[in-house]
């Protein structure tokens, strides 16, 4: 248990690099009182050495610091389950690739340290066409939960609260798909809402839209957070804006 009332201390990791391609760390607080770090591929694709292309957890003082899931190439948007307490991040794909090849991800750790094919494979076996002669021979890789079209940029993803939405939002989430920078025709630029059954999404539908009007964009959507009202602010970069989404009742 963190008690977030203790005075904070200024703690340095000198394992962490501080180059600025992928370079953000975006930190949350796990289910098991952890401090969950991820540390991007500093390129858009290349071979490094952990601590790049992976997440990482520590104690609050910086120590026991492991790492929990490597081949990502750069994961800005994490979540945990809230029953299984499974960890689920948004990865997004490599670029010079083409408008659609290789999709942007969404994959889950359910084992030990498990590799996610970066920058060997990327999504669901699309091999590297310079890296994957690289890839070693024993190498296990772990196939993503769900594949995006390429270039979307998933950033924010969370789980909706069980007791503040009715039954068809349980055990579903929101990906907020900041939008393509690079792509003949624009993806991404709206909220998708994702359901699981057994472990598996079995649909991922639009859910909030209107960030863009034909190739013109007027929202690029980042992260949510959620209310006790079970309204949720919704922030997003291109005007740079925080929305308040409340969900009306069914008539």
């Amino acid at each position: 248990m963190v008690n977030l009332k203790t005075k904070p201390t200024l703690v340095t990791i000198k394992e962490f690099p501080n180059k600025q391609w992928h370079g953000w760390k975006t930190i949350h607080i796990g289910p098991d009182g952890k401090l969950y770090v991820p540390i991007g591929a500093p390129c858009n694709v290349c071979e490094e050495k952990l601590p790049f292309g992976a997440i990482h957890r520590m104690d609050f003082d910086g120590k026991n610091l492991e790492t929990v899931a490597t081949g990502i190439r750069n994961t800005v948007g994490y979540t945990w389950h809230p029953v299984t307490k499974e960890l689920y991040f948004n990865e997004m794909g490599r670029d010079l690739m083409g408008d659609d090849v290789p999709p942007d991800e969404i994959n889950v750790v359910k084992e030990k340290t498990p590799h996610f094919g970066f920058p060997y494979i990327h999504a669901n076996n699309i091999n590297d066409p310079k890296f994957f002669a690289k890839k070693p021979k024993d190498l296990k890789t772990t196939l993503p939960l769900w594949e995006i079209p390429a270039h979307s940029a998933p950033i924010g993803i969370a789980f909706f609260p069980a007791n503040k939405y009715p039954k068809e939002f349980h055990n579903c989430f929101m990906v907020a798909e900041h939008g393509s920078w690079n792509r003949a025709k624009k993806s991404g630029y709206r909220v998708v809402k994702a359901c699981l059954k057994e472990g598996k999404v079995i649909s991922y539908e639009p859910f909030i839209t209107g960030f863009k009007e034909g190739e013109k964009a007027f929202g690029r959507p980042v992260h949510f957070l959620f209310l006790e009202d079970g309204s949720f602010y919704l922030s997003e970069d291109e005007p740079g804006t925080i929305l308040h989404i409340v969900l009306m009742p069914k008539l």
